[in-house]
């Protein structure tokens, strides 16, 4: 959120200039801007994946609902190309009511210690605090790179990074956990997301994979419907 009245926007991102350090934030364009727009209530907006693309969704304010729980969920289209704003109420009567979108808890997991020996980069460049590196689900999972372009990676002999967040947000440091979500089997890596005025303690969002190929299907899954850091944090004592 930016701006006075406060407005959702999002920026465009490449692997070099405008992905988020690993251990800083960096500062970013407003590509696709719904200011002016109805920004709904403030427990609700979140980005949801329809039809391949990442959306801003939120329940609109202007329909009269009594409540956001009962207020219908809307997303706000942009030409990919352009950012130019093609419906500001998008699948408004499709996607029901914000109520149906109750925040989903996430359990942190802790990795087993095994062999890395064959990996090329097997981890251990950065303490627990940071992120804790080992195996999970007989995947590993470890901090590559080198600062400031370090990411967390996960793979197997012989495919060391089927799954890779290189070139997405990295998240607020001190956040990055392997955790399991309410509802999904899988074991996702997820972390906090400064994508709004709370920095020090960001909503919590996980990236999502493709089962098998490690090709990423939406790096802010889950945002806003997994609550705040600061929810979660004793798990990790």
């Amino acid at each position: 959120m930016v701006g006075s009245p406060a407005y959702a926007a999002g920026a465009t991102t490449t692997a070099t200039l405008r992905k988020r350090k690993f251990r800083r934030g960096q500062a970013s364009d407003y590509f696709f801007s719904t200011a002016g727009l109805d920004q709904g209530y403030a427990s609700s907006r979140m980005m949801m994946v329809i039809n391949g693309q990442t959306m801003f969704c939120r329940a609109l304010t202007s329909t009269g609902a009594a409540s956001a729980s009962d207020a219908p969920m809307a997303c706000v289209q942009f030409n990919a190309s352009s950012g130019a704003v093609l419906s500001p109420t998008y699948l408004q009567g499709s996607l029901g009511k914000f109520a149906n979108y109750a925040v989903r808890p996430i359990t942190i997991q802790f990795p087993s210690l095994q062999s890395v020996a064959g990996f090329a980069e097997p981890g251990g460049s950065v303490p627990s605090s940071v992120f804790r590196e080992g195996w999970y689900a007989n995947v590993l999972w470890r901090v590559c790179g080198t600062y400031p372009d370090q990411y967390v990676a996960g793979g197997i002999l012989g495919n060391e990074y089927q799954y890779s967040t290189f070139g997405l947000d990295q998240g607020v440091a001190g956040t990055r956990v392997m955790a399991t979500v309410l509802g999904i089997s899988d074991i996702l890596f997820c972390r906090g997301v400064a994508m709004d005025s709370i920095s020090d303690d960001p909503f919590m969002a996980c990236v999502l994979f493709a089962d098998g190929t490690g090709t990423v299907q939406n790096q802010y899954y889950l945002w806003q419907q997994l609550g705040r850091w600061s929810e979660y944090s004793k798990q990790t004592n």
